[in-house]
């Protein structure tokens, strides 16, 4: 997102068709939902925790049956009116990224650009392009 708004061509690919089933980030903070709502992203991202809006907190803990140990508590304020616009949201990683089921099987770099060759893992299809010369191929995502 931030290389499109810099007009810098790019290519994203994860051959992943989603997280892991541990998942990684599970909230993003107040200076992220600043950033976003700059990029015109920050309502699709509140719209994406909206599931959970009524949670709070947040924990850490080595296995999911071991201890948990508060990072913040859960009667924390998600606002801070006073030091930021932007506040805390719970939207998870599953709830924000999208995934493409796409991996990068070659690259090459040219004079022009680096050329890659993707495949779909669901259909199993490849293409490839030059990010100079193929827009199919050098769309970010937003």
């Amino acid at each position: 997102m931030f290389l499109s708004q810099h007009g810098v061509r790019h290519l994203l690919v994860d051959k992943h068709p989603e997280v892991t089933l541990q998942g990684r980030a599970g909230g993003i903070n107040p200076r992220t939902m600043e950033i976003y709502r700059a990029s015109e992203v920050a309502d699709a991202v509140n719209e994406a925790g909206t599931p959970f809006a009524n949670h709070a907190g947040g924990v850490r803990c080595e296995t999911l049956a071991g201890e948990w140990h508060w990072l913040f508590p859960p009667e924390l304020p998600r606002a801070w009116p006073e030091h930021t616009t932007g506040t805390f949201n719970l939207a998870d990683q599953n709830a924000v990224e999208q995934r493409f089921e796409t991996e990068l099987t070659a690259f090459e770099q040219d004079d022009d650009g680096v050329t890659a060759t993707i495949r779909d893992r669901k259909g199993g299809g490849a293409r490839s392009g030059n990010s100079s010369t193929s827009p199919s191929l050098s769309k970010g995502r937003r």
